[in-house]
């Protein structure tokens, strides 16, 4: 029996989206009157380190104390004026994603990226019917989850066992909250993610391109 849901991570794994991430973060560093340096901003793994490294690469560096406000205003910003301008899917993800659907396999995106953006980007995008659904880390009411939690809650949710299941993103604690589960993995190196890393979880498969992924995908299949 093959697979019958895959769990896509969203950012450097589904979609570059990597240009307005940043068009956020600058907007959110122009309003404490600073910006980024260009040789962090040409670095895309560093959109993933916690938001107060982030802050602390503000050029010239704004109060320790301004590091909420900054966060607050990066959301906003990303949450409800971002029109996402760049944001694409990887070329090959959209013709894998009809093909796993056509075959009656679920495509769920599980993402730390807040839910109202998520949602707004797929709704501008027009790709919220590729998809079967979508775990973000607000789904349990009062708390945040994390990848492992968000995991769990789809093979809860589904009924699914780890064995029916393939998670595919581009980063460390994506091939890890696999992991914890016993869930097959495909680590992406396309993405923003950190290679280096990514290689240490030690993911079930690599794929270095999309077509790479494709092959992978009909072998589970």
């Amino acid at each position: 029996m093959g697979i019958h849901m895959v769990l896509w991570d969203f950012d450097g794994t589904l979609a570059d989206s990597s240009s307005d991430v940043w068009r956020s973060l600058v907007y959110a560093a122009s309003l404490e009157g600073g910006e980024f340096p260009a040789a962090f901003m040409q670095d895309n793994s560093n959109l993933s380190a916690p938001m107060r490294t982030i802050f602390n690469h503000v050029n010239p560096r704004p109060s320790p104390n301004r590091l909420e406000a900054f966060e607050k205003n990066v959301n906003t910003h990303y949450r409800t004026i971002n029109d996402f301008p760049s944001t694409r899917l990887y070329p090959g993800i959209a013709i894998i994603l009809e093909e796993l659907r056509c075959k009656g396999i679920g495509n769920v995106i599980v993402t730390m990226k807040p839910k109202p953006a998520l949602e707004r980007l797929l709704t501008t995008k027009g790709w919220e019917d590729k998809f079967q659904g979508w775990i973000t880390p607000e789904v349990a009411s009062g708390r945040e989850m994390t990848k492992e939690a968000m995991v769990s809650y789809i093979l809860d949710r589904w009924h699914l066992s780890a064995q029916d299941c393939l998670l595919i993103g581009d980063s460390q604690a994506d091939i890890r909250a696999a992991a914890t589960h016993a869930v097959r993995s495909v680590g992406v190196t396309y993405g923003d993610g950190d290679t280096e890393h990514l290689l240490e979880a030690n993911p079930t498969y690599v794929a270095h391109e999309v077509v790479d992924l494709a092959s992978i995908l009909k072998k589970e299949v």
